[in-house]
């Protein structure tokens, strides 16, 4: 979402939520297939919402 809304900075917004879900790991909190599994819930939430925003034009 946050990369949606800032284009110019998606890369480094993607690089910082990778590295704060590979901390979880390597400190044992979660294991990878947990980490996957919040990536694709987030992504999922996030395309609603932005679908929600282009509909009732909130966004051009």
């Amino acid at each position: 979402m946050i990369a949606y809304l800032f284009p110019r900075d998606a890369d480094a917004v993607r690089a910082r939520a990778k590295e704060a879900g590979d901390s979880r790991i390597w400190a044992g909190i979660h294991y990878e297939m947990d980490n996957q599994a919040g990536v694709n819930l987030g992504r999922s939430v996030a395309r609603k919402f932005i679908a929600w925003a282009e509909i009732d034009g909130s966004q051009p």
